[in-house]
C-alpha cells in the first residue's frame, strides 16, 4: 500500500517553513549547515543522525559525515512529519488518517506511545509506528 504525502499545499507549507527559518531556529550549527545543503526543513536529531523533511515529501537522514545520506519515502517520511509537527504545528494537517488495509500498531496497540522518557517520565512516541498508531505493509 502506497500513501502519497505530497500535495501542492504540503509543498508550499514546507517551502514556506524553510524560507522563514533564521539561524536561531536551528538546534546547532551543523543542523543549520545540513538544512541549507539539502534545502530541507530540520525535524530534529535521533541519536547521531540529523533528520530533515523536503518539500517533495522525502525524509533525509544525515550524520554530517557521509557523502550519501539516507532518503526515506512513504510511511517512513510520514513518520517524520508526525515528529516534525511537534516543532512545526503547521505540519499536523498533513498527518494522514488511518487508511483502509492498515493494522493497529502491535507495539503500542494504537495508543501512539510506547514507554516513558527516562528523565521526564512522560510518554514517548512509539518507535514502531512513529506515533501514527497504525502500520501498513509496504512491499
Amino acid at each position: 500500500m502506497y500513501m502519497n504525502l505530497v500535495t501542492s499545499e504540503f509543498h508550499q507549507t514546507v517551502e514556506g517553513l524553510i524560507s522563514n527559518l533564521t539561524e536561531e531556529n536551528y538546534i546547532d550549527v551543523e543542523e543549520y549547515r545540513l538544512a541549507r545543503k539539502h534545502n530541507a526543513l530540520p525535524i530534529g536529531i535521533d541519536l547521531w543522525i540529523y533528520i530533515f523533511l523536503t518539500p517533495y515529501g522525502e525524509a533525509i537522514l544525515d550524520d554530517g559525515e557521509s557523502d550519501n545520506p539516507e532518503i526515506l519515502r512513504t510511511t517512513q517520511a510520514i513518520i517524520r512529519v508526525v515528529a516534525g509537527a511537534k516543532r512545526y504545528p503547521q505540519l499536523e494537517k498533513f498527518i494522514p488518517n488511518r487508511p483502509n488495509g492498515s493494522k493497529v500498531c502491535p507495539a503500542c496497540d494504537g495508543t501512539k506511545n510506547f514507554g516513558q522518557d527516562v528523565s521526564s517520565r512522560k510518554p514517548v512516541r512509539c518507535v514502531v509506528c512513529g506515533g501514527l498508531g497504525w502500520v501498513i505493509d509496504e512491499a
